[in-house]
């Protein structure tokens, strides 16, 4: 039996509230997974110099610390608190030295990013082909998604295709709330089906151009 419209309202608004409060607390998890993975990195580093003073047997490498240390960096800047701020947003900005501002986009040279397949390359056009880049979020998971939301943000990528019927939603929404605060294109293809494809990347193209 259903409930009063006061019981169902109040529902909607736990709905809602429980759904923000995982999108914030994901970018808390980033966080604490590349810093635990940093710190895992450190203590190995830790236990081959010491194995190397004492000749010991070196322990088997198992982290890279400089990719941990940058997979940390990248999770702490997608924070949107830290995102760049446009140009247009007031005197405060244009004030900054020039040499501090991000570059300008060249939408020539950046890549369309599609996010969440790459089974459908040998169906493009070899000139589109090589201006994509894909990511497959089963397989680069959750640091892959953190380091393209700030790219996006810094202004290091031209547009943004999501295949949303293969990409969960603490995938995508940081993505496309990145993706609308720089101002790209954004259009959605589905499962990646030929002619979902076809249509978005024909979409952003557009635009672009």
């Amino acid at each position: 039996m259903a409930g009063s419209p006061f019981d169902q309202l109040l529902e909607g608004v736990r709905a809602a509230l429980h759904g923000r409060r995982a999108v914030a607390l994901e970018r808390v998890r980033r966080i604490e997974q590349a810093l635990a993975e940093y710190a895992a990195a450190l203590e190995e580093e830790i236990g081959r110099e010491f194995a190397r003073e004492h000749g010991l047997s070196q322990p088997k490498a198992a982290h890279d610390k400089r990719k941990a240390a940058e997979a940390l960096r990248d999770a702490v800047l997608g924070l949107p608190e830290l995102a760049v701020v446009p140009e247009r947003a007031g005197p405060e900005m244009s004030a900054r030295p020039a040499e501090n501002r991000p570059p300008p986009p060249r939408d020539h040279v950046l890549p369309i990013v599609v996010v969440g397949g790459t089974g459908q390359r040998s169906r493009l056009d070899p000139e589109l082909e090589r201006r994509l880049e894909w990511i497959d979020t089963t397989r680069q998971g959750t640091i892959a998604i953190g380091n393209l939301t700030q790219r996006i943000r810094s202004g290091r990528v031209a547009a943004l295709v999501l295949l949303e019927g293969l990409v969960g939603h603490r995938h995508s929404e940081p993505l496309v709330g990145a993706a609308r605060e720089a101002g790209i294109p954004l259009a959605y293809a589905g499962k990646g089906g030929r002619a979902a494809l076809d249509r978005a990347l024909g979409d952003v193209l557009g635009r672009l151009s």
